[in-house]
């Protein structure tokens, strides 16, 4: 696309008509710098300023647009010309002409056109201040040459014709701003616009830059999970059955969402009877210590012993959400301490077993055959929820999924992104972790109100978020 934008705008500009710029350096010389005094730069830079004004005024301009052959109109030297200030002293004159010959005609004639212009205001002040000192001189001569040789009052109209004479010459001669063109207008046969292949190199770049990120927005759109039925696309994507979709909605209906969780777990076909669960998760912020929590709750209501272990031993939670202490824990108890499971006050039939002491190495303790040994004494309980570290980063979650029956993944509908989902599955299946279905958190709440409604004869059970 870059490459085929650049070709289009090389084309393009090829095809526009060739447009010459010549330039002409005018040089000011201030009046004070003429008569040996100090001109400060914010005065040569002022005359400057002032004289580069004059340049664009309409009267210099129709003068300038008569002396070329072919005349130009005044509108289209204004389009051609630019006239700035270079620096204190020197204005620069350009001006774009389709020949270089007409670009260095119009600058050359606009230059020059001021300097003369100039100059005619010099000479027209000078003459506007000798008329009058002229006419004094004139009527001066005449009374001298009246008055006979002896008359006394010859000496007095003398002295005052020859201070007149002074005057008159000093006037002429004082100095006054001078113009010139130090540097004729000349221009290269190359022309300055259009420049076919710097427009299509800059067109490339700036193509290449907002097609990158064209493709980094598509890219991040198409990895989303979208559509009416996200939970569906998400299951056919890691090839997972769905087990429970856990709505953005009331307590209620993520209640009727942990119980069909529940039903699919406990009534699902597999070689044995599913005792330990792992709920696994590929981010920390999808939502597993929230499914893990309330689905130990939800079996939990069917009078049947629960027991909730906190397996995240880097970042636990579970303690947390469930107003205990994070110590003695499942570190302390294989340890070697005497560390057993507590009862949760509002869920009777629910322990917990939070993480514990800090460890320096959790996988160790995870892999360990006292970990083993662990599950295997709580045969006594209807089932066991592991919650888990974030699989990924370290090996934790998958020592964990390992050792349970059966694993199910947390996937936040919001943020799952199809790569990231795809690198955690590949991850999961090379270590051959016991996979069952995936549990889509935080989906849309549903258009029809939940059918699900606690009645009487049901005990009352809050989320635990």
């Amino acid at each position: 696309m870059s490459i085929l934008v650049a070709g289009l705008v090389f084309g393009w500009r090829s095809s526009q008509p060739k447009i010459f710029t010549a330039a002409a350096l005018v040089n000011v010389v201030p009046a004070r710098a003429q008569e040996a005094k100090d001109v400060t730069q914010e005065d040569a830079l002022f005359a400057s300023e002032s004289y580069a004004e004059l340049a664009t005024t309409r009267p210099l301009l129709a003068r300038t647009a008569a002396s070329l052959t072919p005349p130009l109109s005044v509108q289209e030297i204004e389009q051609r010309v630019k006239v700035a200030t270079k620096s204190a002293g020197y204005i620069d004159v350009s001006a774009t002409a389709p020949t270089p010959t007409a670009a260095s005609a119009l600058a050359q004639a606009l230059s020059q056109g001021l300097v003369d212009d100039v100059a005619s205001r010099q000479a027209g002040q000078t003459t506007q201040l000798l008329r009058p000192v002229e006419a004094q001189v004139t009527d001066l001569e005449a009374r001298l040459t009246s008055l006979p040789q002896t008359d006394p009052r010859r000496e007095t109209l003398r002295l005052q014709y020859e201070a007149l004479v002074q005057n008159a010459a000093e006037t002429q001669l004082r100095p006054v701003d001078r113009l010139s063109v130090v540097t004729p207008a000349d221009a290269p046969n190359v022309p300055t616009s259009p420049r076919p292949t710097r427009d299509a190199a800059l067109a490339f770049l700036t193509a290449l830059v907002l097609n990158s990120e064209l493709a980094v927005l598509l890219v991040r759109v198409g990895d989303r999970f979208t559509g009416d039925d996200v939970a569906a696309t998400i299951g056919s994507e890691i090839d997972l059955p769905v087990l429970a979709e856990v709505p953005q909605g009331d307590d209620e209906q993520i209640l009727e969402a942990f119980n069909s969780l529940r039903t699919n777990l406990m009534f699902m076909q597999s070689p044995g009877r599913i005792h330990t669960v792992a709920v696994l998760g590929g981010g920390s912020e999808v939502g597993k210590t929230f499914v893990a929590t309330n689905l130990a709750k939800s079996v939990g209501l069917l009078e049947v012993p629960v027991i909730l272990v906190d397996g995240d031993l880097r970042r636990p939670a579970v303690h947390e959400r469930l107003g205990t202490t994070r110590s003695p824990g499942l570190t302390d108890m294989l340890g070697g301490k005497d560390v057993s499971a507590r009862p949760v006050p509002d869920a009777p039939s629910l322990q917990v077993l939070p993480a514990g002491s800090p460890t320096p190495d959790p996988v160790r303790l995870l892999a360990s055959a006292e970990f083993k040994g662990f599950i295997d004494s709580l045969q006594w309980a209807g089932m066991v929820v592991f919650d888990s570290p974030p699989v990924g980063p370290f090996a934790d979650a998958i020592a964990i999924g390992l050792r349970c029956d059966a694993a199910i993944l947390v996937v936040d509908a919001r943020r799952a992104r199809r790569r990231h989902l795809r690198r955690v599955m590949a991850s999961l299946r090379q270590a051959a972790v016991p996979l069952v279905g995936v549990v889509v958190n935080r989906t849309p709440p549903p258009a029809v109100y939940s059918y699900y409604r606690r009645t009487s004869e049901e005990p009352e059970v809050s989320i635990v978020r």
